[in-house]
């Protein structure tokens, strides 16, 4: 806690300083920031128009993927890291879009479509909250994408 109360300013510094960067001067429809914590801080939601959470709903699926990613850890060790975070299921509950990254990677690539086209709607759609009309006055939306496996996806 002591470490986080240490870089998590600065890293936010940083974050705001790309995203502004992204919004204002990029020249993307999209612009998107992997925020493995973004559900746990509680304090960073509001600069994204849209959250997307890729979760497993088999606990053993997510084990093996942490163990597989991280040899050098322990069952036991990897085990505690996933207990210590917010469960998968209460992040896709306060997402906006959820992704399942249980099933084969057609599966997920067939979710990842259709999460595209969901945002295209929201984009150049109407119903936008103030802050998504502020970002597109910039030329892009904000998107944060919270999961720590998205890229790392393996059988």
């Amino acid at each position: 806690r002591k470490l986080n109360r240490i870089t998590h300013p600065k890293i936010l510094m940083v974050l705001i300083r790309k995203l502004l960067g992204g919004v204002f001067l990029g020249s993307c429809d999209i612009t998107m920031a992997d925020i493995p914590l973004l559900f746990e801080s509680g304090k960073l939601s509001w600069l994204f128009g849209v959250t997307i959470c890729v979760t497993v709903g088999d606990p053993a699926i997510q084990l093996h993927r942490l163990q597989k990613r991280n040899p050098e850890l322990s069952k036991e060790e990897c085990q505690a890291r996933i207990d210590s975070q917010m469960a998968l299921e209460k992040k896709a509950k306060m997402a906006d879009i959820v992704i399942d990254n249980s099933g084969s990677l057609d599966d997920l690539n067939e979710q990842v479509e259709e999460a595209r086209r969901d945002l295209m709607g929201r984009l150049y759609g109407i119903g936008m909250s103030l802050l998504q009309m502020l970002l597109l006055i910039g030329g892009s939306t904000s998107i944060a994408v919270s999961s720590k496996f998205y890229t790392h996806w393996q059988q």
